[in-house]
């Protein structure tokens, strides 16, 4: 019967010691190069940090120009709508301010022309009558179908209204003896004011604010 026993072999090799001076100084470094690596690992990522913040910031602020360049266009545009729409009613304003200066011009103009024209006429009418030239038979006419009351105003009654009589069928008449001269008249239909439909002549503008119709009797020769 075999028996075993323990036997302990003597280590030959040295280098499985782990109190050797060489195995503690590659121990030191490890943890030198570890602690430098770490470093650097820090270092590179605090300045991708820094880059990723400052880009951000760039685009924050590129953002914000964008949004002021895009609000003050619009505004621009809205004022520059708005411009020519301003002018455009100055323009129409200014227009419509010369119109009604012209037409009042023209109103004055023509008033004052008619009046002395009519002082002229109302002249010439004193003149004849104290000349004492004779007396000419004019007879006034109206026509109308409807007319209930036709009556004949005019300076040569003091515009005082005088009633034609119906003559005839939807005929009016009023003979009135003038002497030479120039004369403003006008129809009194129903109470309306009108000039004679009969009368060619262009109207005259009176000092009663309307318009009559103008008769001229020129002296007889003998």
């Amino acid at each position: 019967m075999v028996q075993w026993q323990n036997v302990s072999f003597p280590s030959s090799r040295r280098g499985f010691d782990s109190h050797h001076p060489l195995l503690k100084k590659d121990k030191m470094m490890d943890k030198k190069n570890l602690v430098f690596i770490l470093i650097v690992d820090l270092v590179v990522i605090f300045f991708a940090f820094s880059v990723i913040y400052n880009r951000y910031e760039k685009y924050k602020t590129l953002q914000a120009l964008e949004a002021v360049t895009s609000k003050s266009s619009g505004k621009t545009l809205e004022s520059s709508q708005q411009m020519p729409d301003n002018m455009h009613e100055n323009a129409q304003e200014n227009q419509e301010e010369t119109e009604q200066t012209s037409e009042q011009q023209e109103k004055y103009t023509e008033k004052f022309i008619d009046r002395k024209v009519e002082k002229k006429n109302q002249k010439q009418v004193a003149k004849n009558r104290d000349s004492g030239s004779e007396l000419r038979n004019i007879l006034f006419q109206y026509k109308s179908s409807k007319a209930k009351s036709v009556q004949l105003i005019g300076d040569f009654n003091n515009w005082a209204p005088e009633r034609l009589s119906k003559t005839k069928q939807n005929t009016y008449e009023l003979s009135k003896k003038l002497r030479p001269g120039s004369y403003s008249y006008n129809y009194l239909i129903d109470g309306k004011v009108i000039l004679d439909p009969n009368n060619r002549k262009p109207p005259i503008q009176n000092e009663r604010g309307y318009k009559s119709s103008y008769l001229e009797l020129k002296p007889i020769n003998k």
